[in-house]
């Protein structure tokens, strides 16, 4: 769920392996490191004649970023789901269809299930007031990357926080290396480009490079 379709990136670092980096996932023949074996790697999710196509094709399906054997269904199949990255028994439904466990990510009061504690929830990340809980530490909340003046905590170390991914100029932490930072090139969820695109048209201004918190909000 952490690595959505996007139409521009650059390069950038592994979260579990900060001297790995690996490029777009919509460059047509790259592959890139596994977030969780850095000698593992799997083809980009957006070249029509790799291993998988769009995420959201409801009979697609496509590896686990965990173990290269272990395959899932699309995430746009709407009774579809599939194994937990965190926990191997744990299985989640689908993002896309609405009447499973969690609809769009942009749906302002909508929240979904945490993919490392299947009771944790957390809600979405493109309504500007709404917070959500780590996926790392479930008592760690941080703010929506889609609300105009927001940063937010590193999931895996609650005193390291980056900014917005969408000021060009502004950098962030590695989620688990905090001395590892990288730029955003472009936009890194197309997801999240709509929503800040949907609230810059409604007069909201997206993040500032200055604008950054250091703390997580708890509950």
């Amino acid at each position: 769920a952490s690595y959505r379709v996007t139409e521009r990136c650059g390069s950038w670092a592994s979260p579990c392996a900060p001297v790995v980096r690996w490029p777009s996932p919509c460059a047509p023949a790259v592959s890139w490191a596994s977030p969780c074996a850095p000698a593992v790697r799997w083809p980009s999710p957006c070249a029509p004649a790799v291993r998988w196509p769009s995420p959201c094709g409801p009979a697609v399906r496509w590896p686990s970023p965990c173990a290269p054997a272990v395959r899932w269904p699309s995430p746009c199949a709407p009774v579809v789901s599939w194994p937990s990255p965190c926990a191997p028994a744990v299985s989640w439904a689908s993002s896309c269809a609405p009447a499973v466990r969690w609809p769009s990510p942009c749906g302002p009061a909508v929240s979904w299930a945490s993919p490392c504690a299947p009771a944790v929830r957390w809600a979405s990340p493109c309504a500007p007031v709404v917070r959500w809980a780590s996926p790392c530490a479930p008592l760690v909340r941080w703010a929506s990357p889609c609300a105009p003046v927001v940063s937010w905590a590193s999931p895996c170390a609650p005193a390291v926080s980056w900014a917005s991914p969408y000021a060009p100029v502004v950098r962030w932490a590695s989620p688990c290396a905090p001395a590892v930072s990288w730029p955003p090139q472009g936009c890194p969820a197309l997801s999240f480009c709509i929503c800040c695109a949907l609230s810059a048209r409604e007069g909201s201004h997206l993040p500032s490079p200055t604008l950054s918190v250091h703390q997580p909000i708890k509950d």
